[in-house]
């Protein structure tokens, strides 16, 4: 992973390199330590000349080069090209009217990487298509079901360039694929039906109920599929409707899966989840490790998995989880990090609870230097499928001349895969050290500019090496981040997804939600910042005190008793309650917030 220093020096975007065009004329400015150099490709109508040589393809380029555009008019033969889709239910015509087009270069703002593109005006017209012509190439292409006679003929009357569906077929009918019914529970939690006592109070510690299942429990049934019915493609051939999708059901040492029934039981106790690949799904009874407090004796809590905690959390402790945590009783002077959810039953106290957290989060990098790599190994069995006659009939005597005559042909995609991947890592957090980051500009340096370096095959075996190297595989978790507790005092929630306060209430807290919030008890003091919706049982006290509720334009906020002093601001418009009011429905109307 880059380090923060690496990062924050990245993330600035003057050091990258600039490059622009006024009137026709390109100037460069050159990247500093750390940035991405600039970048040019030319476009159909304007030759790109690069210290002397054309290029093809997308080039980095600095303050030392000779850069020339040339210009010159673009004559359009007659151009008709049928394209019929991979499924063969449509057939196209891509038209293009004979004409002549006169050309001029756009100017272009300073940009990291500029794409040259040029105004293309009409100069003269030819004759137009007929009837006739475009049945002939139908029928060269074998088209003979769906033909759309009206759109030819209005082809012809206009003709204007563009794509024209000519053809279409009749599509198969889909079969039902085998499909999965679940009886296990994928809320992680629910709420009890909580009931007051002979002298009407309520035992708030006890309103979570956690899901779990037991041996021999049936946790899904696998129901089968039902045939569909053939199609005609545009060819007239006959398009077979494929068969129904089967369910994999991966292996697993939790569950047990009956072919014969479709029934899939639990084998041991504990949650069930499921993981899905496609058609392929592996349910499992995740185990996850239990504590029975967390203090100074067991330490922190830093685990991969889920995290159960059946006491307390006592004060100065830390308990980071990368996935969800459960905490059974009370939370004090303490930090809870999570990626995903947060169940506390009991109280938070000077606590502070994050979902979400980034620092617990990395992006899998594998997939972009896998593209690389791709890239790489077509480019290299195209420079090994040169023969000699063809290098003596291109007059190519080095290896570097072979390189870039390759990239300017075959490999154009090359150097749009390198440049777009060291942009998309940069920016974003991915999973990758700055070594790695270092490595893939240095090879994007030695083959999108001054190819002398590389000087025989093997150089470029090495680089696909280093970066294979490089390639880290990493799970991913569903995040939904929520977070549910039943009292907070004097603390912080700071979650990703929606928050819930089952208990009593909040007292002088801070609650930062991406979600809703939603309050059964007392709220006073503090802020609540939702951004979706806030919904409160009651706000403030009858002595006043400053209790700030905040939504953005088209949130809502509702309490069901308001006392004075409570604030609410929906966008930048605030109101400030001077007296008690009973059921407070808050929301923004023509720029103004309005009270029901």
């Amino acid at each position: 992973m880059l380090d923060n220093n690496t990062k924050n020096s990245q993330n600035n975007d003057d050091v990258d390199g600039y490059v622009w065009i006024i009137d026709g004329k390109v100037f460069v400015r050159n990247e500093l330590k750390g940035g991405i150099p600039p970048a040019i490709s030319p476009c159909e109508g304007c030759k790109l000349i690069i210290n002397g040589e054309e290029s093809n393809y997308l080039n980095l380029v600095n303050e030392d080069d000779k850069i020339e555009l040339r210009v010159e008019n673009t004559e359009n033969e007659m151009k008709m090209e049928i394209q019929i889709s991979d499924d063969g239910l449509q057939a196209y015509l891509d038209y293009t009217p004979a004409a002549v087009y006169s050309n001029r270069v756009i100017d272009k703002i300073p940009i990291n990487r500029l794409d040259i593109e040029v105004d293309k005006t009409l100069i003269q017209s030819v004759s137009a298509v007929t009837e006739q012509q475009v049945m002939n190439i139908i029928n060269q292409h074998g088209i003979v079901f769906g033909i759309i006679q009206s759109e030819i003929e209005k082809l012809c009357e206009a003709n204007l360039p563009g794509k024209h569906l000519i053809a279409e077929g009749k599509a198969p009918v889909e079969p039902i694929d085998e499909h999965i019914e679940y009886f296990f529970n994928e809320e992680e939690t629910s709420e009890k039906v909580v009931k007051e006592d002979t002298s009407g109070k309520v035992d708030y510690k006890d309103i979570f109920e956690y899901h779990a299942v037991n041996v021999g429990e049936v946790l899904a049934l696998v129901h089968k599929g039902t045939l569909g019915k053939n199609g005609v493609a545009v060819t007239g051939r006959i398009l077979i409707a494929r068969e129904p999708s089967p369910v994999l059901i991966g292996e697993s040492r939790s569950v047990e899966y009956n072919e014969a029934t479709g029934q899939i039981k639990a084998i041991k106790c504990g949650k069930p989840t499921k993981i899905l690949n496609k058609n392929e799904v592996v349910i499992q009874v995740v185990e996850r490790i239990s504590i029975v407090e967390v203090n100074i004796k067991t330490g922190n809590v830093n685990f991969s998995g889920d995290i159960e905690i059946n006491g307390n959390v006592s004060e100065g402790m830390q308990v980071s989880g990368k996935n969800d945590i459960w905490i059974k009783g009370n939370v004090t002077f303490s930090n809870i990090l999570a990626i995903n959810n947060v169940y506390i039953k009991g109280s938070i106290v000077s606590a502070k609870v994050s979902t979400g957290v980034k620092k617990l989060i990395y992006k899998d990098a594998s997939p972009i230097i896998s593209g690389i790599i791709n890239e790489m190994n077509l480019l290299i069995s195209n420079v090994n499928s040169i023969s000699k006659s063809e290098k003596q009939n291109l007059k190519l005597k080095s290896f570097p001349e072979i390189v870039r005559y390759v990239q300017n042909t075959k490999n154009r995609n090359l150097s749009k895969v390198m440049f777009e991947s060291i942009s998309v890592l940069k920016k974003d957090d991915y999973y990758v050290d700055e070594h790695a980051f270092a490595l893939i500009i240095s090879s994007s340096k030695t083959l999108l500019g001054d190819c002398s370096a590389v000087t025989d095959i093997d150089y470029l075996k090495r680089i696909v090496i280093n970066l294979s190297q490089l390639l880290e595989k990493k799970e991913t978790v569903k995040i939904t981040g929520n977070v549910e507790v039943g009292y907070l005092l004097n603390s912080e929630i700071r979650a990703i997804g929606d928050v819930f306060v089952k208990g009593k209430g909040c007292i002088n807290s801070i609650i930062n939600a991406d979600g809703k919030i939603l309050v059964n008890g007392v709220i006073r003091g503090g802020t609540l910042s939702s951004q979706k919706s806030i919904e409160i049982n009651k706000c403030g006290c009858e002595t006043g005190v400053k209790t700030l509720l905040t939504v953005p334009d088209d949130g809502r906020i509702i309490v069901k008793y308001a006392y004075p002093d409570t604030t609410i601001k929906i966008g930048r418009q605030v109101v400030t309650l001077l007296k008690a009011q009973n059921f407070v429905d808050a929301k923004l109307v023509n720029g103004k917030i309005m009270l029901k």
